[in-house]
């Protein structure tokens, strides 16, 4: 990644400190995701989001996206959409770079959250 990407995720994100950068997700400018050492910080619709990994309580790919693929209509590789999901039970959509980068965010997202939440039924 470039180091004036770096730089406009870094001036977005505002990482506390002893906060470090991970891993990111950049689809665009006005799309991307971060993974610090403290939390899930994502920026999209013009605006930071972030949560810190003991408020997040589980992850999956949407059950309406996941369906197709787990029939074979869809290739697991076409899916950018990725729930997160608070300890209020609140939902957050993350649209993430397509391909092995969505599934190790997603793999990274649950290694540091606070992983108890089921994963919701999918429909076949």
């Amino acid at each position: 990644m470039s180091p004036s990407l770096l730089t406009e995720i870094h001036e977005h994100a505002v990482l506390g400190p002893n906060e470090d950068m991970l891993l990111v997700s950049y689809r665009r400018t006005s799309q991307w995701c971060l993974l610090t050492t403290q939390r899930l910080i994502w920026f999209q619709e013009r605006a930071a989001h972030s949560l810190a990994w003991k408020e997040i309580v589980g992850a999956q790919q949407p059950p309406e996206q996941a369906a197709p693929i787990i029939r074979q209509e869809l290739p697991k590789d076409e899916i950018s959409d990725l729930e997160v999901f608070d300890a209020e039970g609140r939902r957050h959509t993350l649209t993430l770079k397509e391909g092995e980068a969505y599934y190790v965010i997603w793999s990274a997202i649950l290694v540091f959250c606070n992983y108890v939440r089921r994963v919701d039924p999918v429909d076949l």
